[in-house]
């Protein structure tokens, strides 16, 4: 399947309401951004979540929008700006380069019958308890997994850290070789130089902070979060507070975590909304470029990978 839209491309979210689940969110529907990057082919979450195959595979843009047009209230400065994983289905050509032609609201809106509303929160916990212990269950019936696996695995799980992510950095602040294939394909990167397995998530995107962008990680529709870098997300991070607020007043979101950016540099807040994952690599301070990989990779933290703290020197 051929991309529609090209990094430049000047596209619209579409303001359409359709029943049930959707993985676009609500403050994004109608306003206008630029195509930064294709992300590749994903199957469809709004099939998925009603327990369908999710073909025919949609594309999936990373897509910018100045964060002054999303919020007219909005008190940080001009540069700042939110970027968005997208599926193409929601997305409509806008002035400036040619597109074709794609799906159009009336297609959208043959989706699977749902409540307006959709499922509860509740409703969703225990449906997916349930298809946990049945699909467990139904694995070591038949031979694919043991009880002792499963449980080595949800150990392993349960205790991750931000040690890979802040090995990782490290790595990247110490090889600029290193840190330009981590930025083309983050995944591959932390396979083949560090040997770290971070799952079977289709793409993880690192995203690095300079002296003029200051780049923080949310997920406003939740569930979305780099796990096998970062480990599991605290509290505050899943938290409606922060996935509401960080979309609308990042500044002030970020003072609260005491974290104030220098005089002239922007801001960028990343909307984890598909099936892509994002971890930041924070600026290195300047007295720490003799220091060793493995003294960088001790100052690195979990809040530093998520954005809302900045990297400083630490004897």
């Amino acid at each position: 399947m051929k991309p529609r839209f090209r990094p430049g491309d000047r596209v619209r979210v579409r303001a359409v309401e359709v029943p049930g689940h959707t993985r676009t969110p609500g403050y994004l529907k109608g306003r206008r951004g630029v195509i930064e990057r294709f992300c590749g082919l994903f199957r469809n979450p709004e099939e998925l979540a009603y327990g369908r195959a999710g073909f025919p595979e949609k594309a999936v843009y990373r897509v910018r929008f100045p964060l002054r047009s999303l919020w007219p209230e909005y008190a940080g400065g001009p540069d700042d700006t939110l970027v968005a994983d997208l599926y193409e289905h929601w997305i409509d050509g806008g002035p400036g380069r040619a597109t074709a032609g794609g799906a159009g609201p009336r297609e959208m809106r043959r989706v699977p019958e749902a409540p307006a509303d959709g499922p509860s929160a509740e409703v969703q916990s225990a449906y997916h308890r349930r298809l946990e212990v049945a699909v467990r269950e139904l694995l070591i019936e038949k031979g694919v997994l043991t009880v002792e696996e499963l449980r080595r695995q949800v150990a392993d799980t349960d205790g991750r850290t931000a040690l890979n992510g802040a090995t990782v950095v490290a790595r990247a602040w110490r090889d600029p070789a290193f840190r330009a294939r981590l930025l083309a394909d983050a995944r591959i990167g932390c396979r083949d130089c560090l040997g770290i397995d971070i799952g079977e998530l289709p793409r993880v995107i690192a995203v690095q902070d300079t002296n003029e962008v200051h780049n923080v990680i949310v997920s406003s529709l939740g569930g979305s979060y780099p796990r096998s870098l970062i480990g599991s997300p605290p509290a505050w991070y899943t938290s409606t507070e922060y996935r509401a607020r960080l979309v609308r007043e990042p500044h002030a979101v970020l003072a609260e975590f005491g974290t104030r950016l220098p005089a002239g540099m922007s801001l960028r807040v990343h909307d984890m909304t598909a099936d892509l994952r994002v971890f930041v690599i924070p600026l290195q301070p300047p007295d720490t470029d003799a220091w060793s990989e493995e003294r960088l990779a001790r100052m690195v933290t979990r809040d530093m990978l998520i954005g809302v703290a900045l990297a400083r020197g630490i004897a």
